[in-house]
C-alpha cells in the first residue's frame, strides 16, 4: 500500500525572479516559528553576503525569511558527486605516485579520501533514493539504471529490492505510513541489527554507539553483508551487472597500473562510509510512544528535520568588550564548522529536510528548501533538532519509550 500522501512535485517552487512577499509569512506553529526565527537572527553583519546566505540556506536546509531560492536540475548533484569521485581519486593518485614530499602526500591523501567519501554518501543519498521514487527526468528505465550502477559502486543492495523494501511492493515498505518504524519495515530492522536498545537510558545506548564505532567486528560484518547484497542478490540481471562493473572497473585499473591507486582511494572512504550511514540511520526518524495509535498526525511527528547550525551568540551588551565580541563568534564559527562536515559527510542532499520527503514524496528532493517552505506557509508544523547530538538524542528517547521486548516481537 502506498502512502495517502500526494505523490507529485509541489507546485508551490520559487522561479528565480520570485521573493517571498516583504512581509513576514505567517508561520503558526509556534516551533517551526522559533526555528525561523533562529535563522533569520544569521541574516546580519557580515553574514548578510548573498553567497554566505546561499551558503547557510544550503546548510541548515532552511531560506531566510523573503530570500530568493533558484531551483536547481535534478542532476545536479549527481554531477557534483561525480566531479567530486574523480576530484579525490586524483588526489590519491598524486599522493601516492606524485613527486611530492611526505607532508604533501598525506595531505593529499586526506583531501582525495574526504572527496571520495563525500561522493560516496551523496551517490547514496539523495541520487540512488531519488533514482528508487522516479525523480530523474527520462523515466522508470533511465532511474532503474541510475539507481543500479549507484547501487553496485557503493556495494548495496540491488534496485529491484531497494525500491521494493522502500516505495512499494514488500509488506511492510518504508513510505507506507502505518509501517514505518514497526517491525519488518526496513529502518527498523536496520536499528535491530545495529543492536540498539529500547526502553534502557539514553547513556546505555550512547555507550553502544561508541563501542559500535570502534569495533573492528562491526566494520567486518558491514563489509560481509555489502559484497553478499551486491553480488549474490536481486534478479540474475542485476548480479551479472555486478560481477561485470566490478571485473570490468578494476581490470582497467590493473591494465593502468592503477590498482593500489583504486584499492587506497576506494577502500577507507567506503568504511567510513559505514560510520557515516550509522549516524544517518539514527536522524531522520524516531518511534512513536508505545501504545500510542498510528494515525497520520502520529507519523508526521516520527520524521524531523536536522538543523546543522548553532544560532548565532545573543546581542552582547552595549559595553561588552570586544575580545568578548570576537571570542564568541570564532566560537560559533567554529561549531558551524563541526556542522559542516556532518552536512558534508552524513546528512546529505535532502537528508536535512527528511520530514518533507515523508509528507510529500514526490516532492523536488533538489529543491527541498523551498518545499519545506510552502509546507510551512500551508501550516504544518515541522519537527526539527538543532544538531546532530540533539537528533541522535531524541532518537534515543523515542527507543527508551519503547517496551524491552520490542526487537523480539516480530
Amino acid at each position: 500500500m502506498a502512502s495517502n500522501f500526494p505523490s507529485q512535485p509541489s507546485t508551490n517552487l520559487r522561479k528565480p525572479t520570485d521573493d517571498y512577499p516583504t512581509a513576514a509569512p505567517v508561520i503558526r506553529d509556534p516551533h517551526t516559528r522559533a526555528d525561523q526565527h533562529k535563522r533569520d537572527a544569521m541574516n546580519t553583519g557580515l553574514l548578510r553576503h548573498p553567497a554566505i546566505q546561499r551558503f547557510l540556506t544550503w546548510q541548515t536546509g532552511l531560506p531566510h525569511t523573503n530570500q530568493q531560492l533558484r531551483p536547481s536540475h535534478p542532476f545536479a548533484n549527481l554531477a557534483s558527486s561525480g566531479l567530486a569521485l574523480v576530484l579525490g581519486f586524483l588526489c590519491c593518485e598524486q599522493a601516492l605516485l606524485g613527486p611530492w614530499p611526505w607532508w604533501v602526500r598525506c595531505l593529499l591523501l586526506g583531501i582525495g579520501w574526504a572527496h571520495v567519501l563525500h561522493a560516496l554518501r551523496n551517490f547514496r543519498l539523495p541520487n540512488r533514493h531519488a533514482a528508487s521514487h522516479g525523480a530523474f527526468p527520462g523515466g522508470g528505465r533511465v532511474n532503474d539504471w541510475i539507481g543500479q550502477i549507484l547501487s553496485v559502486f557503493l556495494l548495496t543492495a540491488p534496485m529491484s529490492r531497494y525500491k521494493t523494501t522502500h516505495v512499494a511492493g514488500a509488506s511492510k515498505p518504508h513510505h507506507q505510513w502505518k509501517a514505518l518504524m514497526t517491525p519488518g519495515e526496513s529502518t527498523f530492522e536496520e536499528i535491530k541489527a545495529l543492536g540498539f536498545l529500547p526502553g534502557v537510558p539514553n547513556a546505555e545506548n550512547w555507550r553502544h554507539l561508541r563501542r559500535l564505532l570502534l569495533s573492528p567486528r562491526f566494520y567486518g560484518k558491514a563489509l560481509a553483508a555489502s559484497l553478499h547484497d551486491a553480488f549474490c542478490t536481486g534478479t540474475r540481471r542485476e548480479r551479472a551487472f555486478a560481477i561485470s562493473f566490478w571485473v570490468g572497473f578494476l581490470w582497467i585499473a590493473l591494465a593502468t597500473d592503477h590498482l593500489p591507486v583504486v584499492l587506497v582511494a576506494y577502500s577507507v572512504p567506503r568504511l567510513l562510509y559505514e560510520t557515516c550511514q550509522v549516524f544517518r540511520v539514527l536522524i531522520e526518524h524516531t518511534f512513536a510512544d508505545s501504545g500510542c495509535p498510528r494515525t497520520l498526525a502520529t507519523y508526521r511527528t516520527m520524521t524531523c528535520t536536522v538543523i546543522l547550525a548553532e544560532p548565532v551568540p545573543a546581542a552582547l551588551a552595549a559595553d561588552a568588550k570586544p575580545l568578548e565580541r570576537v571570542m564568541r563568534w570564532a566560537i560559533w564559527t567554529y561549531i558551524m564548522l563541526l556542522h559542516l562536515g556532518v552536512r558534508v559527510f552524513i546528512a546529505t542532499g535532502d537528508v536535512v529536510n527528511h520530514y518533507t520527503h515523508h509528507v510529500r514524496p514526490g516532492a523536488s528532493f533538489m529543491n527541498h528548501e523551498s518545499e519545506r517552505m510552502a509546507l510551512v506557509l500551508e501550516g504544518h508544523a515541522i519537527p526539527s533538532n538543532w544538531g546532530l547530538a540533539a537528533a541522535i538524542e531524541a532518537f534515543f528517547t523515542s527507543l527508551s519509550k519503547q517496551p524491552r521486548d520490542l526487537f523480539s516481537t516480530d
